[in-house]
């Protein structure tokens, strides 16, 4: 067993219904309890409230560790999230890929707003949206929402960092755009320098299989998101 005092894992876990193995997840789910880790961080890319994803939080409801949900936009409209969003020790993100599907979002976030619930943001950066990011802050500030994340990029995905003239740009845009209403987490230190200025002095370098291990779709365990070197599969 895992001490938490020796090692505070942060697991991060992506699910994808049409791969989920629903007894899996129910021992997967046991071990994580049983090794007392800090950190749940959910990510479902179906595009729904999956029933893995009601699984999994109905595990946890109430016990260590805390955990992040993430789900894509286009979950608004379904009455499963308001469920979620009502549960304890669980903290919501809206997961979006631009800023217009965030702006076609505007009334669906008020209204949940209006019934109590409150949520964060998830911006997933590309190469196609990156200059959204001062569209998406502001947005963020219009509307009352406190949070904002810009979250670990997937190794399966397209890798994607600013070059240094577009670093330039961004913080020159940035510049004059009030910050200080907002939460940001942002696990990028390149771009956590560009919004404010300096290194992040918490920043400790590389925490792969340190303080955090990464699950994907299919079950494969590597050390972080962005390192695509398998540590063996949990079938």
């Amino acid at each position: 067993m895992i001490n938490p005092l020796l090692n505070p894992f942060i697991i991060y876990w992506d699910l994808n219904p049409a791969e989920s193995d629903r007894d899996l997840n129910a021992r997967i789910c046991d071990e994580i309890l049983r090794a007392r880790l800090f950190v749940l961080n959910l990510r479902d890319t179906s595009g729904q409230v999956s029933e893995s994803l009601v699984d999994i939080l109905s595990k946890m409801t109430g016990k260590q560790p805390r955990v992040n949900v993430t789900v894509m936009a286009s979950c608004l409209g379904e009455k499963t999230i308001e469920n979620i969003l009502s549960r304890d020790n669980t903290e919501v993100y809206v997961e979006f890929q631009s800023a217009d599907e965030l702006s076609a979002s505007e009334g669906a976030l008020k209204e949940l707003h209006a019934k109590g619930h409150t949520t964060a943001l998830s911006f997933y950066l590309t190469r196609d949206n990156w200059k959204d990011i001062p569209t998406v802050i502001k947005f963020c500030g219009e509307n009352d929402i406190h949070e904002l994340k810009l979250p670990i990029q997937r190794a399966g995905g397209e890798m994607f960092y600013l070059s240094s003239e577009e670093g330039i740009r961004l913080r020159e845009q940035l510049k004059d755009i009030e910050l200080s209403h907002m939460k940001l987490v942002i696990h990028d230190p390149f771009l956590w320098e560009l919004f404010h200025g300096k290194t992040n002095p918490n920043e400790e370098g590389c925490n792969a299989a340190r303080t955090m291990m990464f699950v994907d779709e299919n079950y494969d365990v590597t050390p972080c998101p962005i390192m695509p070197v398998s540590i063996g599969n949990l079938r």
